[in-house]
C-alpha cells in the first residue's frame, strides 16, 4: 500500500483527503503470508510490526514524515477481500509527492 498524505486545500494546516494505492503481491493463509512478510523484512532490515489481536503483520517500506505533505509505503497483510485500487491519477501525484519528499 502506498499512501499520500497532503495538505488540505481548505486549510494548510491540516491534512487533506489521503490517496491510496493497493496492490496484492500474493494470495495464501493469512498466517503463512505473515510469516514470509516477517522473514523477508528481518532479513532486508525492514522494521516489522505483528498487531497480536487481528494477526496482522505490516513492515514499512517508508514511513511518512513528520511534516505536511507526506507519503508512506508498507506491505501489510490482509484479508483476501481487498482488491487493487488506485484513483486514476495516483501515479503522476505520487512522482510528484516523492520528488518534493526529502
Amino acid at each position: 500500500m502506498r499512501r499520500i498524505l497532503p495538505v488540505s486545500k481548505a486549510d494548510p494546516t491540516r491534512r487533506g483527503q489521503a490517496l491510496r494505492s493497493v496492490e496484492r503481491v500474493d494470495v495464501g493463509r493469512a498466517a503463512a503470508l505473515g510469516r514470509r512478510l516477517q522473514s523477508v523484512s528481518e532479513r532486508h532490515g525492514v522494521p516489522v510490526e505483528v498487531d497480536e489481536r487481528n494477526g496482522r503483520v505490516r513492515t514499512w517500506v517508508q514511513r511518512r514524515g513528520p511534516a505536511l505533505p507526506t507519503v508512506e509505503e508498507l506491505m501489510v497483510t490482509a484479508p483476501f477481500q481487498v482488491r487493487d485500487k488506485k484513483v486514476p491519477h495516483f501515479e503522476r501525484e505520487w512522482a510528484a509527492h516523492r520528488r518534493s519528499w526529502p
